[in-house]
């Protein structure tokens, strides 16, 4: 069989879907840890749903490698997941309320948002350990198309094998 042959058939086109459901579940623990490291020093609670979505999304694409198929399920929670909750914190403003000043003590620091940015009280000792290009309202909207990205991976490799 010629290598032509050998790259078109299922298994090979399987793999490419499973490596760009990786690439892209990385990318996203990647903005998370970001995200995370920026909002950790006036909102424990949001980082902490950051952190959990970014090692979810690790141990997804490591289950993705290595074949198991909860690794799928797992990429799906940590990406459609995180999409939903900030796609329903723009669609609801109490909903957002509650993420960004949950009661109780996980509270954190205050936070004031202002249209389009935000401004912090109490630095964060971690606010810049990983480097983000671009603005943190640019960054969650690229992580949201990320995010659905991996979906309508998941969407396509399941139907063409």
């Amino acid at each position: 069989m010629s290598e032509d042959a050998v790259a078109s058939t299922p298994a090979a086109h399987r793999n490419a879907w499973i490596w760009v459901g990786v690439v892209l579940l990385l990318a996203v623990a990647y903005i998370h840890l970001a995200l995370m490291t920026r909002v950790e020093g006036f909102n424990r609670f949001l980082a902490g749903l950051f952190g959990i979505d970014a090692a979810l999304a690790v141990v997804a694409a490591v289950a993705l490698l290595a074949g198991k198929r909860f690794g799928v399920w797992a990429g799906v929670v940590a990406s459609g997941g995180a999409a939903v909750i900030r796609i329903a914190m723009d669609l609801s403003p109490s909903f957002a309320r509650w993420v960004l000043r949950p009661p109780g003590p996980i509270r954190g620091l205050p936070l004031h948002a202002l249209p389009g940015q935000l401004a912090v009280h109490g630095a964060a000792p971690l606010s810049h350990a990983l480097p983000i290009w671009v603005s943190t309202p640019t960054l969650a909207t690229i992580s949201i198309l990320i995010e659905l990205a991996f979906v309508a991976v998941v969407w396509v490799a399941r139907f063409n094998p």
